[in-house]
């Protein structure tokens, strides 16, 4: 072991955990892309991941689900229910609640055994964010001030001031129960990297599935959910101060994929230790999954 290797896995030396969100629109290769970045991952640093099945890993195992996190199994028939229904009302419902456990989830683990990076198949402040500008808001997040305000009501760290909670009570009481009662906080993750496709080749995968569609896979919606998903990352970046890597994934391959996420991963560790690493010295510090 090197000394880059000796200090990514040392887990006193940077302090928390790292969390990476893996995002964008369906047929991206989201899910894939989460469970092989873990496993590319963990024989650099410990790692989690979090997604319909919850995992870890290490230097010395290799990644095995986790069977004794308390809500895990909720959280995936939740998501499960939601992808037959075809009420977006009730879907908007039963996907708010799927990212509640989800959450819970992430916190138990976190609580139990912290790991170096907690990688997540999509994001509930992100897939909140992107669906609500994309299908429920009626344009009523245009403005960016108020989409970063609702940025950080779902994330916990502000609570809506009780002269704005007759508004979102009218508009989104969802977001109000979840906000002033505490009962989950999507917080930010420290990087989200966002897989980017065209929408009518991701609908060529998801017919490729050979599964039934969900309600909103088509290309018209995916396209204004693929604006949204860039909206909330341009303003994470520029707004909330989150690393934000953006990988064109239509012809790239998927070893190709997850060997970028993994290294974007490990060098934003690097620099949580390290400080800012300047471009021309950034070395590779991701293996093909090959070997």
């Amino acid at each position: 072991m090197d000394e880059r290797d000796a200090l990514l896995g040392d887990t006193d030396a940077v302090r928390g955990t790292v969390t990476a969100a893996i995002v964008g629109i369906d047929g991206c290769g989201k899910t894939s892309t989460f469970r092989d970045a873990v496993v590319l991952l963990s024989p650099s640093v410990r790692t989690a991941g979090v997604g319909d099945v919850v995992l870890s890993g290490h230097p010395t195992q290799l990644p095995r689900e986790r069977t004794d996190i308390p809500l895990s199994r909720a959280a995936r028939a939740v998501g499960a229910a939601a992808k037959g229904l075809r009420r977006p009302g009730l879907y908007k419902d039963l996907k708010l609640l799927e990212f509640t456990e989800r959450t819970h989830v992430c916190n138990q683990l976190l609580a139990r055994d912290p790991p170096d990076v907690l990688v997540t198949d999509g994001h509930p402040l992100v897939n909140a964010a992107a669906w609500a500008i994309a299908r429920y808001s009626d344009g009523e997040l245009a403005d960016d001030e108020r989409l970063v305000e609702v940025l950080h009501y779902l994330a916990g760290d502000r609570r809506i001031p009780m002269r704005e909670l007759p508004y979102y009570l009218r508009r989104a009481w969802q977001l109000a129960m979840l906000n002033r009662l505490r009962l989950a906080r999507f917080g930010f993750p420290d990087i989200v990297v966002l897989l980017r496709i065209d929408p009518a080749t991701s609908m060529e995968r998801i017919h490729a599935r050979g599964r039934p569609l969900q309600v909103h896979e088509n290309v018209a919606f995916l396209t204004e959910l693929a604006v949204a998903y860039e909206r909330v990352c341009d303003l994470l970046e520029a707004r909330c101060g989150i690393s934000v890597v953006r990988l064109e994934v239509d012809e790239a391959t998927h070893e190709d994929t997850v060997n970028s996420v993994a290294e974007a991963v490990l060098s934003y560790r690097l620099q949580q230790l390290l400080g800012p690493i300047p471009s021309d010295s950034i070395e590779i510090v991701a293996t093909t999954m090959s070997g």
